[in-house]
C-alpha cells in the first residue's frame, strides 16, 4: 500500500501545517517514492510527510552522504577498469562519469557547503545516484548526464 498516495493515516496526510509524530517515520519508509516526487516538483508544503522528507534531505548528514557518493562515483570512474564479472550490480558508465567529472565534483562541493539548498535538487541527486536506468548507468545519449547535472544545479539553489 502506498501510504503517501492513499492518504493513510488521514490524521497525518490531511494536516499539512501541523507536525505529526508519524510523519518522519512514514517519510523514511517511503523515501524512494518521495524523492522521485520531490525531484519531479511536488510542493512539500502540501503534506507533513513530504515536509519531513525535505527536512531530512536538506540536513547535513544527508548532504554529506550524497556528496561522498558523488565523489566515490568519480573515483571509481578514474580507477583502472575492473575485470568483467557475472554480477547483478549495475555499474556506472565510466565514460559518462569521466566526461561529467567537473560537474559531479562541483555538485559534491555544493552539497558540502553550509549554504542552504533546495530539497528538490537534493532529491534529484539521490534519484540520479540510485536510478540504475538513469544517465549515470546507461551508455545512451552522451550528453544526458551533463544535461541532468545542469538541471540539478539549477534546482539545488534555493
Amino acid at each position: 500500500m502506498n501510504v503517501v498516495a492513499s492518504g493513510w493515516p488521514p490524521s497525518v496526510a490531511s494536516r499539512s501545517h501541523t507536525p505529526h509524530p508519524l510523519a518522519p517515520l512514514l517519510a523514511r519508509l517511503a523515501a524512494t517514492h518521495l524523492d522521485r516526487r520531490v525531484a519531479d516538483g511536488v510542493d512539500p508544503s502540501n503534506s507533513p510527510i513530504y515536509a519531513a522528507r525535505c527536512r531530512r534531505l536538506g540536513g547535513e548528514k544527508s548532504r554529506r552522504l550524497l556528496a561522498r557518493s558523488l565523489e566515490r562515483l568519480v573515483e571509481e570512474a578514474d580507477a583502472s577498469p575492473r575485470r568483467p564479472s557475472l554480477s547483478s550490480v549495475v555499474r556506472p558508465s565510466r565514460t559518462r562519469v569521466h566526461e561529467a567529472r567537473p560537474q559531479l565534483l562541483m555538485l559534491a562541493s555544493r552539497l558540502r557547503a553550509d549554504a542552504a539548498v533546495d530539497p528538490r535538487g537534493v532529491a534529484a541527486v539521490r534519484v540520479l545516484l540510485t536510478d540504475g536506468a538513469g544517465p549515470v548507468y546507461t551508455h545512451g545519449d552522451p550528453e544526458a548526464l551533463k544535461h541532468r547535472l545542469e538541471t540539478i544545479e539549477d534546482w539545488i539553489e534555493p
